[in-house]
């Protein structure tokens, strides 16, 4: 809903600067993004010195550039923080890299009670 719709219900609004009208619709947009990528940054802050197991299966991990999973094969990593110093690794394909670790780490644990 765009805010200059709600002048009729507040007539306030237009005496607001459109610049400003357009930021608050824009960060009301992508406010849920952004408390994901903030989620997903603690998380990963929390699990930096996380160790990798050094027979991960990197061509099994969907949502990462071939670019990366290249990278992740030839030099297998042993911990997240050491993901995250790679040349090229984005932030996105080391949340995707820590999700997937967590994920077997638990099915692992499912598989073994």
């Amino acid at each position: 809903m765009k805010l200059k719709n709600l002048s009729y219900v507040l007539p306030e609004l237009e005496k607001i600067d459109q610049a400003i009208l357009s930021r608050i619709e824009i960060e009301g947009t992508y406010a849920s993004v952004l408390r994901r990528q903030q989620a997903d940054l603690k998380l990963f802050f929390e699990d930096e010195s996380m160790l990798l197991s050094p027979d991960i299966d990197y061509e099994s991990i969907e949502g990462i550039s071939n670019e990366i999973r290249g990278k992740l094969i030839q030099i297998r990593p042993s911990s997240i923080g050491a993901a995250k110093r790679m040349e090229g690794m984005t932030p996105a394909s080391l949340v995707t890299l820590l999700r997937y670790v967590k994920l077997k780490s638990n099915d692992r644990r499912t598989h073994s009670a």
